[in-house]
C-alpha cells in the first residue's frame, strides 16, 4: 500500500506518535513481568511504529483507534461509581469539576489528534 498524501503537520504527529510508539515497545519489555506477552505487545508497538514512521494508512489508522480507545478508558476510568468510592475511603471529596479540569482537555487534545492522523474524507461517495 503507497504512503498516505499528506500534509507537513499530519506528517510530523504521524512522525511523533511512531516514536512514541518505539518508546512503548521499548518500555514494554523492560517493565513487563511476564517476558512472552511483553515480546507479542512489544512486536505490535514496534510494526505499527514502523507504518507511522513510513506514513502508512494502515498504521495512522490503527493509531487514531488506539486514541479513541484512550479517550474511552481516560473518561469512565475515572469517573465512576468506584472511584468516587475509594476517594471518599480515603477521607477525600470526589470533586468532579477537578477531575473534569484535566479530563476535557486531555481528550479534546486526543481528539485533535486523531483529527489529524485520519482526517475527514472530502469526496462522501456512497
Amino acid at each position: 500500500m503507497p504512503p498516505t498524501p499528506s500534509t507537513p503537520l499530519r506528517r510530523w504527529v504521524s512522525i511523533a506518535c511512531g516514536l512514541y510508539a518505539l518508546f512503548l515497545a521499548i518500555r514494554v519489555i523492560y517493565v513487563s513481568s511476564n517476558p512472552i506477552l511483553s515480546y507479542i505487545v512489544a512486536g505490535g508497538f514496534l510494526l505499527l511504529s514502523l507504518g507511522l514512521l513510513q506514513n502508512k494508512i494502515w498504521a495512522q489508522r490503527c493509531t487514531v483507534c488506539l486514541l479513541l480507545l484512550a479517550i474511552f478508558v481516560v473518561t469512565f476510568g475515572v469517573i465512576n461509581p468506584y472511584t468516587a468510592g475509594d476517594m471518599m475511603m480515603q477521607g477525600k471529596d470526589p470533586s468532579l469539576p477537578k477531575l473534569l479540569a484535566w479530563i476535557i482537555p486531555l481528550d479534546i487534545g486526543l481528539l485533535c489528534l486523531a483529527w489529524l492522523l485520519d482526517p475527514p474524507r472530502k469526496n462522501n461517495k456512497r
